[in-house]
């Protein structure tokens, strides 16, 4: 069906920011994914260090290497700086989709408002097609679910927390609980409802 006249704007404003949804939509689940690893192996590495700090090592057959402490101390918080790197350098990419979609949609809602008095084409749907105020919705909901996930662990705190090794090591758990209330499923299912409008010539 060719855009309707009185929305043919707000039509091509919408069918962009879905598509942008729809594209980033595996990007974001990647980096979502791609922190697990690196976040594990962080509090593991914090796990070491903590041991380290609490043995007494002047107590025990390494007495006679006294510098060996600070250097195990040294290659563990070099290791984390690392992990903490890819996690950062994920995050950034969160960010950067977030944001993208944020602007598509704020383009998206300014064209809707402008074309607005013809609500009676808002409404119109068909078997295949939801209403041009339905997908607005549900792009609306995409698009605030993003900004709520995005950013459990801002990346500031992360470097400047190097030495809170208790809150390194609840990490992984952080993130697992904020992987289990992504609302993936609805993402999905507003991305196949709104398929065939994409798909429009």
């Amino acid at each position: 069906l060719p855009p309707r006249a009185p929305l043919a704007g707000a039509e091509a404003s919408l069918r962009r920011a879905l598509a942008v949804a729809r594209r980033d939509s595996r990007a974001w689940d990647a980096a979502v994914a791609s922190c697990e690893a690196p976040l594990a192996s962080l509090a593991n590495r914090a796990e070491q260090l903590r041991c380290l700090r609490d043995v007494d090592l002047d107590a025990t057959p390494l007495r006679d290497f006294p510098d060996l402490g600070p250097r195990l101390g040294y290659k563990i918080a070099q290791a984390m700086e690392e992990l903490l790197a890819r996690v950062e350098e994920q995050m950034k990419v969160l960010q950067e989709l977030r944001d993208h979609l944020s602007g598509e949609f704020g383009t998206c809602w300014a064209t809707y408002e402008r074309d607005a008095p013809a609500l009676a084409a808002c409404l119109q749907r068909t078997a295949l097609r939801p209403s041009l105020a339905d997908m607005l919705a549900w792009l609306q909901d995409v698009e605030r679910m993003r900004r709520l996930e995005y950013p459990p662990l801002p990346r500031s705190p992360l470097r400047s927390a190097s030495q809170d090794l208790g809150y390194i090591q609840g990490l992984p758990q952080a993130w697992a609980r904020l992987s289990s209330k992504r609302d993936s499923d609805f993402i999905h299912d507003v991305l196949l409802n709104v398929s065939f409008f994409l798909d429009e010539n």
